[in-house]
């Protein structure tokens, strides 16, 4: 039996007095699309930077397969909620640079060919040529999602990639990484705040509450797609989610929904 793509034992963050991921375990399986859903604050992000050897923990144990963090760097590419594009470099360039720093073997025409297909992935072939600074905000995340691909990464994490974009452009692009995740069978660790984009793009919810960070539910997502919102399952999966917070004002943060 193969090791999970991630394992987190009783893992802990505090600041001072400052409490942010309390005692958490999860166990995350290869090919799962998974979802840390929570307020801002409470440590989601966090949990996505240790993961990928970005920040410290203070307690507990995490693996990303067999082995820990600090020798699991070549098994992962992260995205974040900023593309973080060389602006002067064009498309193609950019990717091949984040090939390059990872010291990905090839020469540069393999590497290029290599990048060419990553953005073709994410359907931007055509804008290979184009300086960063000169694409939409959409076709940059695209750019930044190819160049993560284009290491070919066993685990892919998303840091709330899709935040910052227009309402329509983040509805594509909801629905083209969850084809993206079907076609390639990647493990996918995706943060967000929004109750209806987690339900939308993982086939499983992690739920946080707000710090000090506990687990308040694990529920798995069996939805087809693309999902209809107003679906009985649809609405049975976020009713179930919302009523874990109760009272708490940070249910309004999380179904501040931009489906209409």
């Amino acid at each position: 039996m193969s090791a999970p793509a991630v394992q987190i034992d009783d893992l802990k963050v505090q600041y001072g007095s400052d409490v942010v991921l309390d005692h958490m375990n999860l166990t995350i399986e290869q090919g799962q699309f998974v979802c840390l859903l929570g307020p801002s604050g409470c440590g989601k992000s966090t949990m996505l930077r240790i993961i990928g050897e970005l920040t410290a923990h203070h307690g507990g144990v995490v693996r990303v397969g067999e082995r820990p963090t600090h020798q699991a760097w070549d098994r992962l590419a992260y995205v974040f909620q900023a593309p973080r594009l060389v602006p002067w470099r064009n498309a193609l360039d950019n990717v091949v640079l984040g090939m390059q720093l990872r010291g990905m073997p090839g020469n540069k025409n393999e590497l290029r060919e290599q990048a060419r297909q990553a953005l073709a992935t994410v359907d931007i072939e055509h804008l290979a040529n184009r300086p960063a600074h000169v694409l939409s905000g959409g076709e940059q995340q695209r750019v930044a999602i190819a160049r993560g691909l284009a290491v070919q990464p066993e685990i892919l994490l998303m840091d709330e990639p899709f935040s910052a974009l227009d309402v329509q452009t983040r509805h594509q692009l909801r629905e083209e990484i969850v084809r993206l995740w079907e076609r390639t069978g990647l493990t996918i660790i995706f943060v967000t705040h929004d109750v209806d984009e987690a339900i939308i793009v993982g086939n499983r919810i992690v739920v946080f509450s707000p710090k000090p960070t506990i687990t308040l539910a694990d529920i798995a997502v069996d939805l087809p797609h693309p999902t209809d919102p107003l679906s009985p399952e649809y609405q049975t999966i976020r009713n179930h989610i919302v009523a874990k917070f109760g009272n708490d004002p940070a249910v309004d943060e999380l179904t501040e929904t931009n489906l209409r």
